[in-house]
């Protein structure tokens, strides 16, 4: 579901929720995802149409909010920076300690939190670089696979 400014309200599918995104930054809209009832669920076509005419609205249709997907809440904003340094942390620490830190070591560790390979692989990049920084010896041992070798066995 799409909130505008003016709190019209129109329902559309999930899947097209990267075309959306960025008329919802502009317009400074709000995405929900949400359980309707009973409602006309517009093609990206229609709804761009209906986004466009003053009449035209959805506000009546039953509904039943289940998520805020955007913007972001600060709440979850802290809880996702939280997550981050918890698992730079902990690639931080295999790593001083001369474990092997690999892409599959930290999926499956935060497999709670259904974060993407790209997200695990640049947490990694990131607490390899701040080690380097730090004057540790980090190095490729494998694909996709680091370890300090002053430390490792």
């Amino acid at each position: 579901m799409i909130k505008t400014q003016d709190k019209k309200v129109f329902f559309t599918y999930k899947t097209n929720l990267k075309q959306i995104v960025e008329y919802v930054k502009n317009f400074k809209a709000e995405i929900y995802l949400v359980k309707a009832y009973n409602v006309e669920v517009l093609q990206l076509k229609e709804l761009a149409s209906y986004l466009c005419n003053k009449f035209k609205d959805q506000s009546d249709t039953k509904h039943e909010v289940m998520e805020k997907l955007f913007p972001i809440s600060i709440r979850n904003r802290v809880k996702i920076l939280r997550d981050a340094a918890k698992i730079r942390k902990f690639a931080s620490d295999k790593l001083k300690k001369g474990d092997v830190v690999s892409l599959q070591i930290l999926k499956k560790r935060f497999n709670s939190l259904s974060l993407t390979d790209s997200c695990l692989c640049q947490h990694l990049a990131k607490a390899r670089k701040e080690l380097n920084e730090e004057g540790y010896d980090i190095i490729k041992v494998g694909p996709g696979e680091y370890q300090n070798p002053s430390l490792g066995s």
